[in-house]
């Protein structure tokens, strides 16, 4: 069983997320994706509360049948734990993990990087925004960039937030609803 594991702060989740959740899947057959907020994000000062950027993710996933939002039972998503409870849930699963490219250049000096192999990681899939890295394998595991997803190249959580990117054409129409519901950003 492949799982796609895309994780992080999704502040809030644009349609370039999406579109690199789809584009993984499409990897391998029979893969399942899995869609989770980090509740306390490692990397992020300021951020929505958790319980508005994981309802984001259910409406933004909510049309797939082969994606699922989770909760993890973690609040700080550190390597070993976040893998190690998802090991514990998906027993026979090997994982991909997506990750942003914005992410990537930081991601070898993460704690426990090293042991992602251990946790059944065996590959680490990057959305590409035209700012492919000259990285190939992190200790080991294959660094896979996905084909460039030309209509969200440039959308950045940031760049929505800000309101330098229109919410009309990088979120899901339940996500604008919802933000405009609760007067987010």
């Amino acid at each position: 069983m492949r799982i796609v594991v895309f994780a992080g702060v999704f502040d809030p989740v644009h349609l370039g997320h999406v579109s690199t959740v789809e584009k993984a899947l499409l990897r391998h057959d029979s893969a399942q994706a899995i869609v989770i907020a980090e509740k306390i994000p490692q990397h992020k000062k300021d951020y929505t509360p958790y319980q508005h950027r994981h309802r984001m993710l259910e409406l933004s996933f909510s049309e797939y049948k082969n994606m699922d939002v989770l909760e993890a039972p973690i609040t700080e998503h550190k390597i070993v734990p976040f893998f190690t409870w998802l090991m514990s849930r998906y027993p026979d699963a090997t994982f991909s993990w997506v990750v942003g490219s914005d992410v990537l250049p930081s991601i070898s000096s993460w704690p426990d990087i090293e042991s992602l192999k251990n946790l059944r990681v065996d590959e680490i899939i990057v959305g590409d925004r035209g700012d492919r890295l000259d990285i190939n394998s992190i200790h080991g595991v294959p660094v896979v960039y996905l084909p460039e997803i030309i209509e969200h190249k440039f959308t950045s959580s940031k760049q929505v937030r800000s309101g330098e990117i229109s919410m009309k054409y990088a979120l899901h129409p339940l996500v604008r609803a919802y933000i405009e519901k609760y007067q987010l950003y």
